[in-house]
């Protein structure tokens, strides 16, 4: 069987990484930007009730516990650069400014801009 590069893939596409289904939305150089095919898991934002993602214990889980499932299962520790998120609210509030982490969750911006790309999901998802 013929490796196929990421960054050959088109935005839409899916492919498995990690042990996991993954659908490309962007590719810029050598940087693609993915999203799971589908809900991984129902959780909650913030365990406490916070709504900002950078103290949130989804960020935690999704940067700690969730990343060594990917590593486990196959994926490279240098396939993930850190991802910069904006953090601006659906109705425009700017309070929690901006965060970066390698795994994470779409602004409601990058929603829209790549909404075309984005499989339906099975379930209702957070954005960041």
């Amino acid at each position: 069987m013929k490796e196929v590069t990421l960054n050959t893939i088109t935005a839409g596409s899916p492919f498995t990484y990690g042990g996991m289904s993954w659908v490309v939305l962007e590719q810029a150089g050598e940087t693609t930007l993915a999203l799971a095919q589908d809900v991984t898991e129902c959780r909650a934002f913030d365990k406490d009730g916070n709504n900002d993602f950078k103290a949130s214990s989804l960020r935690k889980y999704l940067n700690g516990t969730f990343l060594k499932k990917l590593f486990k299962a196959g994926a490279d520790k240098a396939a993930f650069a850190d991802l910069p998120l904006d953090l601006t609210s659906d109705d425009g509030m700017k309070n929690y400014g901006a965060d970066t982490a390698q795994i994470g969750l779409l602004s409601c911006e990058q929603y829209r801009k790549y909404r075309d790309a984005i499989p339906n999901a099975s379930d209702w998802w957070w954005t960041c």
